[in-house]
């Protein structure tokens, strides 16, 4: 059995990785247990042996984990004969280590006296690797029964379940405190409920709705802050958060369903669209203003068609009446005539003027300049406008204003 210490590439990579997967369980140099100390004493009794341990061997040492009949922390690896179980992967049995050409350098420290007789069993992980042995040992050379090392192993089976126990544990709870830590530092605002009640919160649903901490909203029912909630799981509806305050938020609420120690939990995830909403009422007004705009256009336009005939009208019915009055008009009807035509042609651009001077205001690129005007200008000019209406009706208008009042 000569030359157990030396290892191939092959053997340290194997090694390496036997070493990686014991950190696992996090179990090396850790206080005893009551679970293992129990296996350990069984263990005794089984072997009628003075002494029992369980151990995990990394790199360098060989820890004890529980003991029967000595009490010791750690040792060397090379001054153990459990490097053998480790290597071989299977139980090493010694009744008399005297016999054995077994050489290990020095008695296991802390047992007193050499061992002379050891049995040790592979604690194997759930992929098989070996991490440590469970082993009984004495001081004196021991016939082996043929049910010891069946025995052994299956409290070995037992330990290894505890092993994976306490990984799977150590798992879990590194999960919840991960989730705990993304659950607390989510920028979304998170509820946890049971039946309608506050079972948990996060930081941001705190800020939204109260100026106090996440405890003190644990219990409180659901529907004081949200207005409503989703139907189902996977459901996203809107709905208004009210704070303690009484102001409202705008959210998007999302419903997911945990299951939990036969228990079920709501989520609800958060999302404010304050911007969205004010960006809708935006659109909304900018729309409404679009169409009342339509609609002014369409009345102006409906009105500068009317208006604009009027003085085209008097300019036509006044060159119709210098066509056919020819020399029977006399020289002031001809001036009067002409005046008039002015007149109403300057009505006319004074009228093309203010709508263009329309478009130059909503474009932005015209002030608007208040002065006065005189009353009985604007009612001359009215008159002007409407003089084939008038002549057609064979009326007579008569316009009394001063010439002074202005507006």
């Amino acid at each position: 059995m000569g030359n157990r210490g030396d290892m191939t590439l092959e053997r340290q990579l194997l090694e390496r990785e036997r070493t990686a997967e014991l950190s696992e369980y996090d179990i090396v140099g850790t206080p005893s247990e009551r679970e293992f100390d129990d296996v350990a004493d069984i263990a005794a009794h089984v072997a009628k042996c003075d002494m029992a341990y369980i151990s995990f061997l990394d790199e360098t040492s060989l820890w004890f984990k529980a003991t029967h009949g000595f009490e010791a922390e750690r040792i060397p690896r090379e001054q153990t004969y459990c490097q053998f179980v480790v290597k071989d992967e299977r139980p090493v049995v010694i009744p008399d280590t005297e016999r054995e050409m077994l050489y290990v350098p020095t008695s296991l420290e802390g047992l007193g006296r050499e061992i002379r007789f050891y049995v040790g069993v592979p604690l194997r992980s759930r992929k098989g690797s070996v991490l440590g042995t469970l082993c009984v040992v004495d001081r004196k050379p021991r016939k082996i029964d043929d049910s010891l090392v069946p025995l052994l192993e299956k409290l070995a089976r037992q330990i290894s379940t505890q092993l994976e126990i306490r990984r799977i544990n150590r798992v879990l709870m590194e999960e919840r405190d991960t989730f705990s830590v993304l659950f607390e530092a989510a920028p979304t605002p998170l509820i946890l409920a049971e039946e309608t009640s506050i079972v948990r919160c996060n930081y941001a649903f705190a800020d939204m709705v109260t100026d106090e901490d996440t405890e003190s909203l644990v219990g409180l029912p659901l529907e004081k802050f949200l207005s409503d909630v989703p139907e189902g799981p996977g459901m996203v509806i809107e709905a208004t958060i009210t704070n303690t305050f009484g102001e409202e938020t705008p959210v998007i609420a999302t419903l997911t369903r945990l299951h939990r120690d036969q228990r079920t939990y709501e989520l609800f995830a958060l999302t404010n669209i304050s911007d969205r909403k004010e960006k809708e009422r935006m659109l909304r007004e900018q729309r409404l203003a679009a169409e009342n705009a339509n609609r002014i256009k369409d009345t102006f336009l409906s009105l500068v068609s009317h208006d604009l005939r009027s003085p085209l009208s008097g300019i036509s019915t006044m060159l119709e009446l210098l066509d056919k009055a020819g020399s029977s008009f006399t020289p002031e009807e001809w001036k009067s005539t002409i005046r008039d035509l002015r007149e109403a042609a300057a009505v006319l651009v004074e009228m093309l003027n203010q709508l263009l001077n329309i478009h130059r205001l909503q474009s932005g690129r015209m002030e608007v300049q208040r002065e006065e005007v005189a009353v009985y200008l604007i009612a001359h000019q009215v008159v002007l406008s409407l003089s084939k209406q008038i002549k057609d009706k064979d009326l007579r208008v008569v316009v009394q204003i001063l010439s002074l009042i202005h507006i």
